[in-house]
């Protein structure tokens, strides 16, 4: 996990906590990847217009719940998970008990995603989305 990505996902709860309006609706869901929970991510909702800022959610146990205006959303999902430290080189500089993690799952579901979503203001905004490893053809 870089401190970019941390940065951008801290910008966008700072911008989602400072936008409450009553036209935003709540949406749930849940994430696997190769038929697993994803025990520790992050899903943002990013609108297609370009004047509304994104919504972004934690994902815990493969669950999310997030609160976002209506219309159709871009969807990039991210799962993080510690790494064995045994596996990586000992030339790699690394802090005394702090462990490291990593954003496994692959782009084509996060920076280059082409999931979408229609989030609507009647019935149920319930998403369910099931990631492979073989990612999707463009």
């Amino acid at each position: 996990m870089t401190a970019s990505w941390l940065l951008r996902v801290v910008i966008v709860c700072v911008g989602v906590a400072g936008c409450q309006r009553s036209d935003r609706v709540t949406s749930t869901g849940t994430v696997t990847y190769d038929g697993q929970p994803v025990t520790t991510g992050m899903i943002v909702f990013r609108p297609l217009d370009r004047g509304t800022a994104p919504e972004a959610a934690p994902i815990s146990a493969g669950r999310f719940t997030i609160s976002g205006g209506l219309g159709k959303r871009r969807v990039e999902i991210r799962g993080t998970r510690q790494i064995d430290e045994s596996t990586l080189p000992k030339t790699m500089p690394r802090l005394e008990g702090v462990p490291l993690y990593e954003d496994y799952i692959p782009s084509a579901y996060n920076a280059e995603s082409t999931l979408e979503v229609e989030v609507a203001a009647a019935g149920r905004n319930v998403f369910d989305f099931d990631l492979e490893t073989a990612t999707p053809e463009r």
